[in-house]
């Protein structure tokens, strides 16, 4: 068995790489594809979650929408250490533009949901930022299906 030298060893460990990388993205689309179609459940589990309850009061939609809000937020977590993944492969430049369009869009949302809350009442506390982190998450997939 010939051993392979400098760059020939190069050229087949890269070849390696590059094919495992692609078979990785592809199952990574095939996923998110899978899971972007969750995302209009995430509505559909509030509206079960809040339709189990006889009376809907300010106790039941806090529970039902802070529940599915910290579910898609997680997944917003999850999508993003995927983005910064692809991103440090293909395009580390826009780690820092992830970062600060995620750290913006926080601030955002807090801010909105607390003016929300003022001026509606105080379920849009909880309700604001379960329907703005949904908002979030379809954004975010749209960026990994590019």
């Amino acid at each position: 068995m010939r051993m392979l030298e400098g760059s020939h060893l190069l050229s087949f460990v890269m070849v390696a790489v590059i094919s495992k990388v692609k078979i990785v993205v592809g199952f990574l689309l095939l996923f998110c594809a899978a899971v972007y179609s969750k995302e209009e459940d995430y509505q559909e589990g509030y509206d079960s979650c809040v339709s189990k309850h006889a009376e809907i009061n300010n106790m039941i939609i806090g529970s039902c929408s802070e529940r599915i809000s910290e579910d898609v937020f997680s997944q917003i977590n999850n999508r993003l250490k995927e983005l910064r993944d692809m991103y440090s492969e293909n395009a580390p430049e826009d780690i820092e533009r992830l970062n600060k369009s995620q750290e913006s869009w926080l601030l955002y949302r807090n801010a909105q949901c607390d003016l929300e809350g003022s001026h509606i009442g105080s379920p849009m506390l909880s309700l604001c930022p379960m329907q703005k982190n949904i908002q979030r998450l379809k954004e975010i997939n749209g960026l990994l299906q590019e």
